[in-house]
């Protein structure tokens, strides 16, 4: 897949993404490991990890806190890191390489996956890609 200078302004545009960022996208089922990613970018912050790039969370968010489905915008809130994340919502397929494309880092947090397509995804697009150790 081809992705153009025109690809990458529309998809920037749609989901209003920041200049730089970290990119996560997927689910956020407990499994996939919001609590960790935030408090991974919390500490990036805070010793001194560049403010400009963002983290960019890409994915439906769940209709309600629980357990199974903590929702990341409280848990951001809990890291500290709440106003440098930016929750862009469901991204169509169509507009999966540009994103990827326009991130600095596609992050994968997962504790476990049974394939981990995104990655994969992420790698054809040209993204660095930074992924759990479990």
């Amino acid at each position: 897949v081809t992705v153009t200078a025109a690809d990458r302004d529309r998809v920037r545009e749609r989901y209003q993404l920041p200049e730089r960022f970290f990119l996560y996208l997927g689910g956020f089922d407990v499994r996939k490991n919001m609590g960790r990613l935030l408090r991974g970018y919390a500490r990036y912050l805070q010793v001194g990890g560049d403010p400009g790039v963002k983290l960019v969370l890409a994915g439906a968010l769940p209709e309600q806190d629980s357990a199974f489905f903590p929702d990341p915008r409280r848990l951001a809130a809990e890291a500290g890191c709440a106003g440098h994340v930016h929750f862009c919502g469901w991204v169509d397929e169509a507009d999966k390489p540009a994103i990827y494309a326009l991130a600095t880092a596609f992050v994968f947090p997962s504790e476990y996956e049974g394939f981990g397509m995104m990655v994969l995804e992420a790698m054809q697009a040209g993204a660095p890609v930074v992924t759990s150790g479990e």
